[in-house]
């Protein structure tokens, strides 16, 4: 099924379970959305905020550039492999903590 589906019946058996019961079928609104969220889950559909979508690209990012920095090309490898360009590894960690730092709120590591 589709998320549109999935969500009309979600919505479906929302109102048919509050009908059931001789409630309003349009609860508030805060209401009536932890219950669309529950039947979601009931159909094995988990919901995630876009902003933690976003968030968990920009980590998956930071450790793909972190390991790609450890590597044998990476300049933080290089240094620890054969004590070439230490001064491109400290860059390089100076801007691997920054985007640490600003993943975190600002907070340094």
């Amino acid at each position: 099924m589709s998320p549109a589906q999935i969500l009309s019946e979600a919505l479906h058996a929302t109102m048919c379970e509050r009908a059931a019961a001789g409630g309003p079928l349009m609860p508030p609104h805060g209401q009536h959305a932890a219950d669309i969220m529950a039947q979601l889950t009931d159909a094995g559909v988990s919901v995630v905020h876009t902003g933690e979508i976003a968030y968990a690209d920009q980590v998956y990012a930071l450790l793909r550039d972190v390991a790609d920095e450890l590597g044998e090309r990476g300049r933080i490898g290089r240094t620890l492999l054969n004590g070439s360009y230490p001064t491109g590894a400290n860059v390089a960690r100076q801007e691997l903590l920054d985007r640490i730092a600003n993943l975190r709120g600002g907070r340094r590591v």
